[in-house]
């Protein structure tokens, strides 16, 4: 589908050509379009631990909204499937690693009150 669109509007290859007039290659990873709407995936991080069917309907609607924006992007011939999917890992990995850092002291705290001490 890529190199379709690239031959329909006079291109030869995938490179893009910057205003300077250099060629750059590349420069379609990540997948920026679909990123925002993957970025989505933070809301996850809001309603995780509580109601569960809140967590997963925040984790489909961010998912719906970065596929939707990333098949735009492919209609248009700006992308390929890969890069959407592998933004999507990428969103997903990332906000797993935030939650890993926040979340454990965040319960912890919740436990032992606000002044830290138990009991």
């Amino acid at each position: 589908m890529g190199s379709a669109a690239l031959r329909r509007h006079g291109a030869e290859s995938p490179v893009l050509v910057r205003r300077s007039g250099r060629r750059a290659l590349g420069g379609c990873f990540p997948a920026g379009h679909a990123t925002t709407g993957f970025g989505l995936f933070g809301l996850v991080l809001y309603w995780y631990g509580r109601a569960a069917w809140s967590t997963r309907l925040a984790w489909l609607a961010a998912f719906a909204c970065g596929l939707a924006l990333g098949i735009g992007q492919q209609w248009r011939g700006a992308h390929f499937l890969s890069h959407t999917l592998w933004s999507a890992w990428l969103c997903w990995a990332a906000c797993l690693v935030v939650a890993g850092l926040l979340l454990p002291r965040a319960t912890a705290a919740g436990r032992t009150g606000a002044t830290g001490r138990s009991g």
